[in-house]
């Protein structure tokens, strides 16, 4: 005689997890609402099973198991089959299941197999759903298979969606296509779809394919949407290629932008290629652009390139910049270069720069440099000569150092300082 096996549901999904059709049949022959009983998150075997694609396991639960159970969320062993993307698991719960079942957040089996990039699910789902369904926040299954990228997946679901729903964003599946940079999920939407359709924000298609870094992307949508659009906060398609820190979209859409054209907050695409980092970009738009021009805090393309931590890229702008200028907050380049730890920036800087100035508040390079706990930076600055001023409070850069818990490097500053006055 066969040793006797725990009825329990763990026993139940342990039992699924290693594929152990057999025993799965053997546990419910002996206690049949096992397979109604909850586990981890209220699921049952059946939802398990689904997970995990094993159809075996699936057939030997089904006669015994409630196929329109939920769990926690609201999904149903259809919809984990979906996920998974196992065409044999969704065939056999389809004909005991409600394919338009929505989980908690809105989302159908059939939106689960568009997000997973279950093509052959999706297939298999579509004459027994609605594919013009939304989940709460208005997405559609050909919306979730354009933001993946799944081409097949889209021209599966074309036919039966409306290219033109919009989500609570107004993000159409062109938009999503475009914002994921799918040149295949966009070229078979562009048909179908309104090209001059924006998003809440004001946002284009084109717009969004720019910020993607899609080079083929923006080539497609280039003709059908104006370059010169504004979003609403004054972005431009080139501002959005400048942050995607893709040299070529900027290459392909400088000739018919305005370089000189600036957002709501005073920024260019160059001081957005600067504040991002994009080398390639900010050579590109260096040219045709004006470094001296600042945003709304006062800051050129210089001040935003003194946060990153290449020397070069700074060394990139100083010959057509001040770096003399201060923002609104009495910083200048080389202050923000050590509030942010470029000591790469700071020896560019430090040749063309005042070591000694200080902010509104009295705070030079080094006393921020050695507040922020920037060793480096410090090192940099004191072999260039910085002074051990105070600021306004009357605190030096040691003391500084101190206060915010960096003693190593205010007891490197105190030598220093001592080692100077000996000199």
């Amino acid at each position: 005689m066969s040793a006797a096996v725990p009825d329990s549901v763990e026993t139940l999904v342990h039992a699924i997890e290693h594929r152990d059709p057999a025993l799965v049949k053997q546990l419910l022959d002996g206690t049949p609402a096992l397979a109604t009983r909850r586990g981890h998150w209220d699921r049952t075997g059946l939802m398990v099973a689904a997970d995990r694609g094993d159809i075996e396991c699936v057939h030997a639960l089904l006669p015994a198991s409630d196929p329109l159970a939920r769990d926690r969320d609201g999904l149903t062993a259809l919809m984990f089959a979906a996920w998974k993307g196992d065409a044999g698991c969704v065939r056999a719960l389809i004909p005991v299941s409600d394919p338009s079942a929505r989980d908690s957040e809105g989302r159908s089996a059939l939106m689960y197999a568009a997000r997973a990039e279950r093509t052959e699910c999706v297939r298999i789902l579509i004459p027994v759903s609605d594919p013009r369904a939304v989940d709460e926040r208005g997405t559609s299954a050909l919306m979730l298979a354009a933001r993946h990228r799944n081409h097949d997946c889209v021209e599966a679901l074309l036919p039966e969606s409306d290219p033109s729903a919009v989500d609570q964003y107004g993000g159409t599946a062109l938009m999503w296509a475009a914002c994921f940079g799918s040149v295949d999920c966009v070229r078979a939407l562009l048909p179908v779809s309104d090209v001059r359709a924006r998003k809440t924000d004001g946002t284009t298609a084109l717009m969004a394919a720019a910020l993607s870094g899609e080079t083929a992307c923006v080539t497609l949508l280039l003709s059908l949407n104006d370059p010169l659009a504004t979003d609403d906060r004054g972005n431009t398609a080139l501002m959005f290629a400048a942050l995607s820190e893709n040299p070529d979209c900027v290459r392909a859409l400088l000739p018919v932008s305005d370089p000189a054209a600036v957002n709501r907050y005073g920024r260019s695409a160059l001081t957005e290629a600067a504040h991002t980092g994009a080398r390639e970009a900010l050579d590109i738009l260096l040219p045709v652009s004006d470094p001296l021009a600042v945003d709304r805090w006062g800051q050129p393309a210089l001040m935003k390139a003194a946060c990153h931590e290449d020397g070069d890229f700074v060394r990139a702008l100083i010959p057509a910049s001040d770096p003399l200028a201060v923002d609104t907050d009495g910083y200048t380049a080389l202050m923000i270069a050590a509030r942010y730890g470029n000591a790469s920036g700071l020896e560019a800087l430090i040749p063309v720069s005042d070591v000694e100035a200080a902010d509104s508040e009295g705070h030079t390079a080094l006393m921020m440099a050695a507040a922020a706990g920037y060793l480096d930076c410090v090192r940099v600055l004191l072999r260039a000569g910085a002074l051990l001023a105070v600021d306004g409070d009357g605190s030096s850069a040691s003391d500084l150092a101190m206060q915010a818990g960096h003693h190593r490097l205010a007891k490197l500053i105190r030598r220093y300082s001592a080692a100077r006055r000996q000199a």
